[in-house]
């Protein structure tokens, strides 16, 4: 053995197993005191990161339970108001069937029971109309939409419906499809274009610091001197708005341009100058948007943009637009087809609705009333004057009729349940009984039509059983979303969770019974290494006692 003063191998040795003590002590303290196992990454990689996964999952699955318990209540409030809707149409059939007893009844006695009639429609109508979950609507058709396809993304900016115009609904999951005229859609803008020059044969081209005094205008190949100035340019655009720019004989072209574009958002209308050509034009497509007119700038009958202001403006062109077809599946599976024509009231003129209902000639409709739905297209120009907005018919584009509204019953992406209830208004029930065409088209007919009043109660009689069938059939399927669906996802929820809890605790929590074991062992094991730490420190001691001799 070797004796030395300045290493002393064995208290090292031991000093660093007092270490290990020390720490592992340390750890199992921790665990005892705050009875998680899992204190640091380093504690247990592995078992903290799936740990980490499923506390996150657990949190995930908390608040889809409060959804699901959200939406059964949703549920509940839908089907509570469909109860006092379907006591409604059973008191009407009452009164219905009662006012059928024509010999027995008097005028009054009808008028009577027509005014309660009435109040029932109304009261059904105002159930459905106000049922609400927060600030959802629930009974009015509106937990629903449309989403563009693929394709149709690139050309729509959208699909709309409106419920209340849609008695006959839309059926859930049918393809709502606009197709182009014959030869595609191409739309312009109302315009006034002339060529300015600074020369008269010549035609220089003018540019934007030319005096509009000294120049001449040539859209059609007679050219034509501006040089009558002061005199005005008076314009209306699709806004209403009227404007009139005043041409001096300081006024550049410029100046006109400046002029005009400066009320553009009062009047829609917008000016450039390219290439020496002065346009004004509509900032809506379609034709009928902008008027023009200018006094004379030549002495005589021509002013600027104008030929003659006797004749009218000869060098505007109108213009152009077209009508859309579109088609869709009503609730009975049947397949409808109607026109849109464009709302020029509408931004940029691009949305188009029907104008008319259908498929009768006039009101009451079988399917839709106005205006049922809008398309709205994309501005795929690049915004310069004089472009033109085209949309191919080679191909239909399409958007999906799906609900708005889900209910989401999952920790993870897309797990939710789909709530879909139609439209349960006066106006939109009955509609299966297929009297449209003799004016009973849903239960509003019974009072627009004053049913009773004037003997019809056999057809109203037709019409109040399918509204009652339709709201049992609307009841029967939210039922089997609330059993079958939602209070389902609810349990099961509840049962991952259990077991996500219990599989998180024991990757989390520790073990008491195993840490007050390891905490006595790490205690005595401490206490020997520190008495074995002072032993090997007396060591070096020995090397004194042999320098004397001892």
């Amino acid at each position: 053995m070797t004796l030395g003063v300045h290493f002393n191998r064995l208290a090292i040795n031991t000093h660093r197993n007092l270490s290990v003590a020390d720490r592992q002590l340390n750890v199992t303290l921790q665990r005892l005191s705050s009875g998680v196992r899992l204190q640091r990454a380093g504690d247990d990689p592995s078992s903290l990161m799936l740990a980490n996964s499923m506390r996150h999952h657990l949190r995930g699955l908390a608040a889809a339970s409060q959804n699901a318990e959200e939406g059964v209540s949703m549920l509940q409030t839908a089907d509570g108001a469909l109860d006092q809707v379907s006591s409604l149409l059973i008191r009407l059939k009452t009164i219905m069937v009662q006012a059928g007893n024509e010999g027995a009844l008097d005028p009054s006695s009808n008028q009577a029971l027509q005014d309660e009639a009435n109040g029932i429609v109304d009261s059904i109508s105002r159930i459905s109309g106000e049922t609400r979950f927060a600030s959802l609507s629930l009974l009015d058709g509106t937990a629903g939409g449309t989403v563009l396809d693929d394709a149709a993304e690139d050309v729509l900016a959208g699909i709309d419906f409106s419920a209340s115009a849609l008695p006959g609904g839309i059926q859930k999951g049918s393809a709502i499809s606009v197709t182009m005229p014959v030869g595609g859609l191409s739309m312009t803008r109302d315009r006034v274009a002339v060529s300015l020059s600074t020369t008269g044969g010549a035609m220089t081209p003018a540019s934007s610091t030319d005096l509009v005094a000294n120049l001449f205008q040539d859209p059609t190949g007679a050219n034509s001197a501006l040089s009558g100035v002061p005199a005005t340019l008076s314009f209306t655009g699709p806004r209403g708005v009227a404007q009139t720019v005043t041409v001096t004989g300081t006024t550049t072209v410029g100046d006109v341009v400046a002029q005009i574009n400066a009320t553009s958002t009062a009047t829609g209308v917008r000016a450039a100058l390219t290439n020496g050509v002065l346009t004004v034009e509509s900032t809506t497509f379609g034709p009928g948007t902008l008027t023009f007119s200018s006094t004379p700038m030549d002495g005589g009958t021509v002013g600027l943009l104008d030929s003659d202001t006797a004749a009218g403006n000869s060098y505007a062109t109108a213009g152009t637009t077209g009508t859309l077809t579109l088609n869709y599946k009503d609730l009975l599976g049947i397949a409808r087809t109607m026109t849109l024509t464009q709302d020029l009231t509408s931004a940029k003129g691009l949305t188009f609705r029907n104008t008319a209902g259908g498929p009768e000639a006039a009101p009451p409709y079988t399917a839709f009333d106005i205006p049922a739905f809008s398309v709205t297209l994309k501005d795929s120009t690049d915004g310069t004057l004089g472009t033109t907005l085209t949309a191919s018919d080679a191909q239909a584009y399409t958007a999906t009729r799906q609900s708005a509204t889900h209910i989401h019953t999952g920790a993870m992406t897309d797990q939710r349940i789909e709530l879909d209830i139609p439209d349960m208004r006066s106006n939109a029930i009955g509609f299966t009984a297929g009297l449209a065409a003799s004016g009973f088209a849903s239960v509003q007919s019974i009072t627009t039509l004053s049913a009773i009043t004037l003997g019809r109660t056999q057809e109203a009689l037709q019409v109040i059983d399918a509204a009652i069938n339709e709201v049992t059939s609307v009841r029967g399927r939210l039922g089997a979303l609330q059993a079958d669906g939602v209070e389902a996802a609810l349990s099961n929820l509840q049962v991952a969770s259990e077991n996500l809890t219990a599989s998180e605790s024991r990757l989390r929590d520790a073990d008491f019974a195993l840490e007050s074991a390891n905490f006595a062992k790490q205690q005595i094991i401490y206490q020997a290494a520190t008495a074995m730490l002072a032993q090997a420190n007396q060591i070096p001691q020995t090397v004194v006692d042999l320098l004397k001799g001892r």
